[in-house]
């Protein structure tokens, strides 16, 4: 008769848990959708954030994934831009609800979350059961949400929750602005533009070709662990002295050498009127014997003559900020870069003389 009590109150104390449990884990399920609370969109430990999945209504998507060291990778394949990434985080920690929409636009916006948002899906490790401060049973979680366009203030963005039927507005305190561009699902704006990134150590040999003025060609040539030749293309002869400090300037400008835009939308008249305008190639081989081959071109100005008169006397032909470059010969793909941040590699011979008394480019 005993036994029989105990095991009638264990099976009416495990019927009540299962009981709590399932109105808990309903509690949790339904918060996650049609949640007002403030961080409803938000995911407070991004530390946690395994990845994130971006995908807008004309086709382009993305995936950022956190890799073992830290670093994320894009669409597995080629490394992210890290700064892009945590500015990412930073925004899916921080961000909050500011309201709901109002009834009387709760129709319109949620149309227009229908047809034109970002479909945002961030991958976390979480709990299975997370209401208050009680958390169980740690696992792989999933927030899905939709990012739509800038309230009319621009301070804030229109956002849902996947299967929810309530819109909110959504915003990062003390930040002025709109917060949808940090969701974009181009994948350009992900890719890292990093070119070369190589301390004086890694560097064995650095070629500099000059089209326009073959005589101020050269040649930097790693000699034993600590010393480099500068050769001079020309005439095949290393020179005898050289100034040291210009040198080191050139070979410390690898250490984070990036390019600035991706080049997109080339028309064939565009790519041939490019690869006519072709003035130097920069070549430079790491310790490892890796290699890459950096091709420069001209940007042409462009000038309204239908509507302003020039003297062409004293217009550049040639952009004299940017310029296009192709990578390794190939000519599908055209990045645009800064003069000011490849000045200091692309001096002529005659600039690394003793007896030349231009100062080293100085850094930004």
């Amino acid at each position: 008769m005993q036994k029989t009590k105990k095991r009638s109150l264990l099976f009416t104390l495990t019927a009540v848990l299962a009981l709590v449990l399932a109105v808990i884990v309903l509690i949790s399920r339904k918060s996650s959708t049609n949640n007002p609370r403030s961080v409803a969109f938000a995911v407070p430990d991004t530390a946690e954030v395994q990845s994130v999945f971006l995908a807008d209504r004309s086709g382009c998507q993305v995936l950022l994934e956190r890799q073992s060291e830290g670093s994320w990778l894009l669409d597995r394949s080629e490394p992210a831009l890290q700064e892009n990434v945590q500015a990412l985080l930073a925004v899916l920690q921080n961000m909050r609800v500011k309201a709901p929409v109002g009834k009387a636009a709760t129709e319109n916006v949620t149309k227009w979350l229908a047809s034109g948002a970002t479909k945002v899906q961030v991958t976390y490790n979480g709990y299975r059961i997370q209401w208050g401060k009680l958390h169980l049973w740690k696992a792989l979680r999933t927030k899905t949400f939709y990012m739509g366009s800038p309230t009319p203030d621009n301070l804030g963005n229109y956002a849902i929750m996947e299967k929810a039927k309530v819109p909110y507005i959504v915003y990062v305190p003390g930040f002025r602005g709109f917060i949808s561009p940090y969701f974009s699902a181009l994948a350009s704006d992900w890719k890292s533009h990093e070119l070369l990134n190589l301390r004086i150590s890694e560097i064995a040999w650095v070629q500099l070709l000059d089209f326009e003025h073959p005589e101020a060609s050269l040649q930097i040539r790693r000699h034993g662990d600590k010393h480099f030749d500068i050769v001079d293309m020309q005439s095949g002869q290393a020179l005898p002295v050289y100034d040291t400090l210009k040198l080191y300037d050139h070979l410390s400008s690898y250490r984070k050498l990036n390019f600035e835009f991706f080049a997109e939308d080339f028309s064939k008249g565009l790519r041939d009127t490019v690869l006519a305008s072709r003035f130097k190639e920069l070549q430079v081989r790491d310790t490892q014997g890796k290699e890459l081959k950096i091709t420069m071109y001209h940007i042409y100005n462009e000038f309204n003559t239908e509507e302003y008169e020039y003297n062409e006397d004293f217009m550049d032909v040639y952009n004299r900020d940017k310029f296009y470059i192709s990578l390794n010969d190939d000519t599908t793909r055209f990045y645009i870069c800064q003069f000011f941040v490849f000045d200091r590699i692309i001096q002529p011979l005659s600039y690394y003389l003793p007896e030349n008394d231009a100062i080293a480019i100085p850094r930004k």
